[in-house]
């Protein structure tokens, strides 16, 4: 499978969990809204998805020299076709989604397996709040995610290995000393903070999503990678926020961080099977 009938396989299934729970006059109501992609990479998602559902697609991103594209991906993303073809794109800090989107509302928002980039569990949990603002009363949370935090040196190297790929795809990388230097650039640049689904069910339903769909991509993937697709509740008052709803030392011990002050603690494992 190439590139590019990947891209139009993986949107075209992102679209329909999107959609799974939509009566037809439901679906044909989302179009012409919008749709933010936060996280978007190269765009080939944001632009992708949006055309399935016939939505204005609309895409953010921090500004990083990783480039997450493949064949068809330009090395410099603000030169991407995709991206073009947006009716947004917007850069931010990495922190402030409502100041950059300046008041604009959306049906739909997804994060495309970007959640674990974000530097730290609060920071997650800040971008998930600040998303369910920026979302119209009955709309979209659509995430893919590893809903598993105990294979991290797993996640980690198929990630080393995807970027490794895609800059020999793209000729950057023809010798051996060539790719130890873009991998190691690669580390020094990659950031990433995996956590299990009994976290972002909590998250999400403090928040005050209802789970409407769950998809496990194969129940042999070793990266772990699931579906979730949310519904904002459009009766439900926004709940008073607090950064401490979550006990973030319990959470630190779900990420299986190694740390001596733990060690005696107890600590039970979680997968996304287990969670069915």
């Amino acid at each position: 499978m190439t590139d590019t009938e990947y891209q139009h396989y993986k949107s075209a299934n992102i679209a329909r969990i999107i959609t799974s729970h939509f009566s037809p006059q439901q679906k044909e109501k989302l179009k012409g809204k919008a749709l933010l992609d936060i996280g978007a990479g190269d765009c080939a998602m944001t632009y992708l998805v949006s055309k399935h559902l016939g939505m204005e697609g609309n895409a953010i991103d921090i500004q990083t020299e990783i480039d997450w594209g493949g064949e068809n991906s330009s090395d410099k993303k603000r030169k991407n076709h995709y991206m073009a073809q947006l009716h947004n794109y917007y850069e931010y800090d990495g922190s402030d989604l409502l100041g950059a989107l300046k008041g604009k509302k959306f049906a739909v928002v997804m994060y495309n397996h970007s959640l674990h980039h974000f530097p730290s569990f609060q920071a997650q949990v800040n971008s998930l709040k600040q998303a369910s603002q920026v979302l119209e009363p009955g709309g979209i949370l659509f995430l893919s995610e590893h809903a598993n935090c105990f294979d991290e040196d797993i996640l980690d190297l198929s990630h080393i290995l995807l970027n490794l790929r895609y800059s020999i795809d793209k000729k950057q990388v023809l010798t051996p000393e060539e790719a130890m230097q873009a991998v190691l650039k690669f580390k020094s640049e990659y950031q990433s903070l995996y956590f299990s689904k009994n976290i972002l069910d909590r998250i999400t339903n403090q928040l005050g999503f209802t789970l409407a769909k769950e998809e496990i991509r194969s129940p042999t993937d070793v990266a772990k990678a699931t579906f979730f697709c949310f519904v904002k509740q459009p009766s439900r008052t926004e709940l008073a926020y607090s950064p401490y709803f979550f006990d973030e030392d319990k959470a630190s011990r779900l990420h299986h961080v190694e740390d001596s002050d733990h060690l005696d603690l107890p600590q039970r494992r979680y997968s996304a099977e287990s969670f069915n």
